[in-house]
């Protein structure tokens, strides 16, 4: 009887340890789980304020190109209205500043014009992806069901995990008979509810601070910029066109300026000296535009156009004159068609400096407000601070493979390349869909994360290559022929992972 009563002592504290045991582990498994989903609700907020502040980059620049475009706008009209020539002047020289001005309005407002296209489309897809992509993750009814913990449960774990010898015994494993509860065990959540991966670093690394911003770009950042391609040109056009309109605008001032110094006033030395101070300006401000081709070839360039100013001042000031000072109106300039000759290879060279790149975004990339529109840079570019040289090459690679595409149209893709492609990024996916669902392990250090991270973002890369190649030459919505499927591994049905 006495060894009865001992055993029968020892089974209920045994089974009262357990219970407590499975109280404390369901209390440890709903904070935990309460946690986790407060932290992912924070997460996606940060994401939520990212798409914002990423389309306010937009928004707000626009807004302000849209405003300064707008004043030299009325300054353009100003010089043709209320600052008119009120004296008998060469008709060269008049065709060459109505030119300037007409030049300056047309660059000023399709500035304007594109700057409102891309700030409405930016604000419209911004609103798009907040509302119809990145939500906020709030738990449905069976999440919360998971959450729910009775101690009727701890009765149907079975003898073993009711009368486990502490220390000595193994290590319990709670869950229901016949079917392990995920909610339940100590491992990691599923990852159709989990938002969280491995979390987020506060700070990145301080040599990433000029280079590509490697390793923090989320799928959220993915889909932004997916979309920031439909406004993406509208907003570099923009800038392209609210440097080539004041700088047309300094040459109409050039050229007012001459007629008024020299027929006016009768003062060649002044004109001569604002005409270089101008030059001066607009040097400074093509040198601050352009990036990549080089001092001499921006000093060239300039000279295109401020050489036709000179031709016009020195011409006036050679040619003979009435007692008014007014040059005859029988005078000749033989001088005149070589200023319009030099006018058209002025526009000549902006149209070359203006022209897209050949890869997929085809931005004006010898701008260099261009080249830092995207915060996080295309893969590929090299920020200028970091490597100028680099970048001075692979601009000027970009530019002469972009005029080399503008003379001979790509052909379209053969249906057998198309499919073995596919078939590649299709097997590559399906590999590193199989890495990524592989629970943190210790042996996964970080430089194996890193890879892991290293390929996809090249899979992405060489994905989006080939869906723009095949746009350009196919002339097709690669979206709707090639659709790539993004679910993660554990989105995956049984027969689909057999696929795989």
């Amino acid at each position: 009887m006495e060894f009865l009563a001992t055993f029968g002592m020892a089974a209920k504290n045994m089974f009262d340890y357990n219970r407590e045991n499975f109280q404390f582990d369901q209390e440890q498994r709903q904070s935990r789980e309460l946690l986790r989903q407060i932290m992912q609700l924070k997460r996606f907020t940060l994401f939520r304020e990212d798409i914002r502040d990423l389309v306010e980059l937009t928004v707000g620049k626009m807004e302000m190109y849209h405003l300064v475009a707008a004043l030299f706008m009325e300054s353009s009209m100003a010089l043709y209205f209320e600052g008119r020539i009120r004296h008998i002047a060469p008709p060269f020289v008049i065709g060459l500043l109505f030119i300037s001005i007409a030049s300056a309005y047309m660059y000023l407002l399709l500035a304007v014009w594109l700057s409102m296209h891309a700030s409405i489309c930016s604000h419209s897809l911004g609103v798009r992806l907040l509302t119809r992509f990145v939500r906020l993750p709030v738990p449905g009814m069976q999440q919360m069901g998971a959450l729910n913990a009775r101690l009727a449960d701890y009765e149907r774990q079975g003898v073993k995990n009711m009368l486990r010898v502490p220390v000595v015994g193994a290590t319990q494993q709670w869950g229901k008979p016949g079917q392990p509860l995920d909610s339940i065990q100590e491992g990691q959540p599923s990852a159709g509810t989990d938002f969280l991966g491995e979390g987020v670093k506060a700070f990145n690394k301080d040599d990433n601070i000029l280079g590509t911003a490697q390793g923090t770009l989320g799928k959220h950042v993915e889909l932004f910029r997916k979309l920031q391609s439909k406004w993406q040109c509208f907003d570099a056009y923009a800038r392209v066109c609210m440097a080539l309109g004041a700088n047309q605008l300094l040459l109409g001032l050039q050229y007012y300026l001459v007629v008024t110094c020299i027929i006016q006033y009768r003062c060649p030395s002044l004109c001569f000296a604002l005409i270089a101070g101008f030059n001066s300006g607009g040097l400074v401000l093509a040198t601050l535009d352009l990036a990549g081709i080089g001092v001499l070839k921006v000093i060239f360039l300039q000279m295109l156009g401020s050489v036709p100013v000179w031709i016009a001042s020195i011409s006036l000031v050679m040619a003979k004159k009435s007692e008014e000072g007014i040059p005859l109106q029988t005078e000749d300039y033989p001088v005149a068609p070589l200023a319009y000759f030099l006018n058209l290879l002025w526009f000549e060279g902006l149209l070359w400096v203006a022209w897209p790149s050949q890869d997929e975004a085809a931005l004006p990339r010898l701008f260099r407000s261009v080249i830092f529109l995207d915060v996080f840079e295309d893969a590929g570019t090299v920020a200028v601070e970091a490597e100028p040289q680099a970048l001075q090459r692979a601009l000027t690679r970009q530019a002469t493979m972009s005029l080399q595409s503008a003379k001979a149209a790509p052909e379209p893709l053969d249906g057998s390349e198309v499919r073995r492609v596919d078939r590649a990024l299709f097997l590559a996916h399906s590999a590193l869909r199989r890495w990524e669902a592989l629970p943190r392990m210790n042996s996964f250090n970080e430089d194996m994360r890193n890879e892991i991270q290293r390929l996809r973002r090249d899979f992405n890369l060489w994905h989006e290559t080939f869906l723009g190649e095949l746009s350009k030459r196919n002339k097709v919505d690669p979206d709707t022929v090639l659709p790539m499927d993004l679910r993660s591994w554990h989105e995956l049905n049984d027969e689909e992972k057999k696929e795989q």
